[in-house]
């Protein structure tokens, strides 16, 4: 049967409307959250780990993330497989504390230095304020923190403690300026408090039964407690079970759908014509603004937004940076990217019917005999005069062939169509004003060879080559050089050849040689200019690409000295960054208890294995989750690699980059 619900909202407006009625809260340990005292979940989880430490003491270091649910489930197990489990039906919360203290006295100090610290959080504080204001008459609680009564110094009310050693208060009548605060399961302070389940079972009657008379006259409120003491619940059924009270029963829950039990009560209820209620969504903290700043006038008002706000200005951490750096630069990287303005506009046009199949080579076959450069991009996209597009794709357009504009969205890919059609205009617009030869797509060489090299019986000419990109760093483009070698190869030598020489020629090459061969490019592309233009096709100025030919700089901030930049590169500096150091993560060593550290997870992962493994050994778990964050079009590459980390590989093939960087393709 499903529950009535409001939501909180609606809720709210409700107590509203009924705010010169008095109104009673219950409350469970998720109120206290806020305010610094652990979750019944939690202490669950410590009085297990305690438990396994205390069996198992060479393993406490590796079960010290209990909140991790691989650590939980691998403790979890142990404690099955040894006796250490409540029988169905049996609550954990109960179970575990008897189970981990069984003394009385060690119970409260358990709870000692957690309610010690606790100070109210901005729900009680509110809570105070509603008291005062005479929407709130009585607080009930299965807490022992005392947070309602310590709340009620910042307000005019006087609390009135009542626990299971002081129940002649229960007979007391409070006045207006008094709020009744009953903690049904004692108090940490004074009593025995009534954790395992024979106490629960035995709590005093009367309590409950003050309880039972307290909802006949006051609506009932409940915030933070799931409903699992069976004595409470008890107590409730029997409240509820009247027919002559007219008062409502609110159970505000996190959970979109209520416990069983609870829903069960909201049932019994409805039967005997009271108005009961589900408000999912209910956070303690919030539902106390709400209800104070709605409920409450008057000059109590100010003093509810006083603390309404305060709790805005602290409701998350501080955050800081991995590592804080004052911004002064220590160090200065020279870059091979050099600042690039590309036309703004390009040829687009229809095509009365496109190719079934290999459109990118079927557009280019046509293209590239009349100077034009087209790629398809949603219609065909090209660079070229007006007369040589038509003379290209006679009989092929549909409409009219237009300008249209080239936005900063098209700059996203840089593998993408209008960043592949750039690439190719700017280096045939190089290629033909310097006179050096082009693969027509990204390499421009020397036609005259500079050196020749003999390998496996055949000579090859060597040329002084450069490789030409596009790069978008934020809304600039960039022309990135990079000096590197080509080694012509016939029809009949081996591809391989090449690139050993190639290879061998830039394994020489450091800082120094690649900076000179970099300045000496500049030079033959723009002399002593500062900016150079090229346009496509050439000597046409129908399309221009303007190169600055200062390279931009980058400053790194970092725990090192400062560097002082020279007079006039301020300008040259186009992008700033830190270094961060890379966390020591920690993993197991094999024959000792001290872990091992490394940088990288899955090389510390394959080299020690994981920070528990100890555990994992001890039979309680035999494999190894992982979890990983990656977009969806590459998580089934990333499944396929995360499935081969245990095999072994081997090194099948070798793949050469531009400059001096190399693959190596293991199978």
């Amino acid at each position: 049967m499903t529950s009535p619900k409001l939501r909180v909202d609606e809720f709210v407006r409700s107590v509203r409307v009924n705010r010169n009625s008095p109104h009673a809260l219950f409350l469970g340990a998720g109120a206290s959250l806020s305010s610094g005292v652990p979750s019944a979940s939690r202490c669950v989880d410590e009085w297990k780990r305690d438990i396994f430490v205390t069996n198992n003491a060479t393993l406490r270091d590796h079960v010290s993330e209990i909140t991790l649910p691989s650590i939980l489930r691998r403790v979890n197990i142990w404690l099955q497989q040894n006796g250490y489990w409540p029988p169905e039906g049996v609550d954990e919360y109960s179970y575990f504390i008897e189970r981990c203290l069984p003394i009385a006295e060690d119970r409260r100090k358990f709870f000692e230095p957690w309610i010690r610290e606790a100070r109210p959080h901005v729900g009680y504080q509110l809570l105070c304020l509603l008291a005062e204001a005479q929407v709130i008459r009585s607080v009930w609680t299965t807490n022992f923190d005392g947070l309602g009564a310590r709340a009620c110094a910042s307000a005019s009310v006087t609390p009135i403690e009542i626990g299971i050693d002081c129940q002649h208060r229960l007979f007391r009548q409070p006045s207006s300026t008094e709020l009744v605060c009953v903690s049904l399961h004692g108090d940490y302070r004074y009593d025995l408090l009534a954790n395992t389940a024979p106490e629960l079972q035995s709590q005093e009657t009367e309590l409950k039964k003050s309880l039972v008379d307290t909802l006949q006259t006051q609506s009932l409120i409940v915030l933070g407690y799931s409903g699992r003491d069976k004595s409470v619940m008890a107590a409730l059924e029997e409240a509820v079970a009247t027919t002559s009270a007219p008062t409502k029963l609110y159970w505000c829950g996190f959970p979109e759908e209520p416990a069983e039990s609870v829903s069960d009560l909201i049932a019994r209820a409805k039967s005997t014509g009271r108005e009961a209620f589900y408000v999912p969504g209910a956070d303690f903290d919030d539902v106390m603004s709400r209800l104070a700043t709605s409920c409450i006038t008057g000059d109590i008002s100010s003093r509810v937004l006083d603390i309404v706000g305060s709790a805005d200005a602290n409701e998350f951490p501080k955050r800081e940076p991995f590592e804080l750096f004052d911004g002064a630069p220590t160090g200065l990287i020279k870059s091979n990217a050099f600042p690039l303005r590309c036309p703004s506009e390009v040829f687009a046009f229809d095509l009365t019917e496109w190719p079934e199949q290999h459109v990118w080579k079927w557009i280019s076959d046509r293209a590239l005999p009349h100077n034009v450069l087209a790629v398809p991009f949603q219609k065909v996209l090209a660079f070229g005069t007006l007369d040589d597009i038509k003379a290209a794709f006679d009989g092929h357009i549909k409409g009219s062939v237009q300008r249209v504009p080239i936005s900063e969205s098209d700059f996203r890919y840089e593998d993408g169509a209008v960043m592949s059609l750039l690439q190719q205009a700017v280096v045939r617009a190089i290629a033909s004003k310097l006179g050096l030869d082009t693969d027509g797509k990204r390499l421009l060489w020397e036609p005259e060879s500079c050196q020749s090299k003999q390998l496996n019986a055949i000579w090859y000419r060597v040329h002084r080559c450069i490789g030409l990109g596009i790069r978008p760093v934020g809304e600039q483009l960039y022309l990135t050089i990079d000096p590197t070698y080509y080694v012509p190869a016939g029809p009949d030598d081996d591809e391989n050849d090449a690139r050993t020489i190639r290879k061998g020629l830039l394994g020489y090459q450091h800082n120094k040689e690649y900076n000179d061969d970099l300045n000496n490019w500049r030079s033959k592309l723009g002399s002593t200019a500062s900016e150079v233009t090229y346009d496509y096709p050439p000597d046409t100025a129908a399309f221009e690409f303007v190169v600055n030919l200062k390279p931009a700089y980058a400053t790194i901030s970092s725990s090192g000295s400062r560097v002082k930049i020279p007079s006039g590169f301020d300008a040259l500096v186009h992008h700033r960054g830190i270094t961060a150091r890379e966390p020591k993560l920690l993993f197991a060593t094999s024959g000792s208890w001290q872990p091992s550290t490394d940088t990288m997870p899955l090389r510390g992962l394959a080299s020690n294995g994981p920070f528990d493994l100890a555990v994992s050994t001890s039979k309680l778990n035999e494999s190894i989750r992982i979890s990983v964050v990656c977009p969806q079009a590459e998580s089934r590459k990333l499944e396929e690699f995360l499935s081969g980390v245990n095999s072994k590989w081997e090194c099948i093939a070798t793949i050469s980059f531009p400059g001096q960087r190399q693959l190596e393709l293991l199978g």
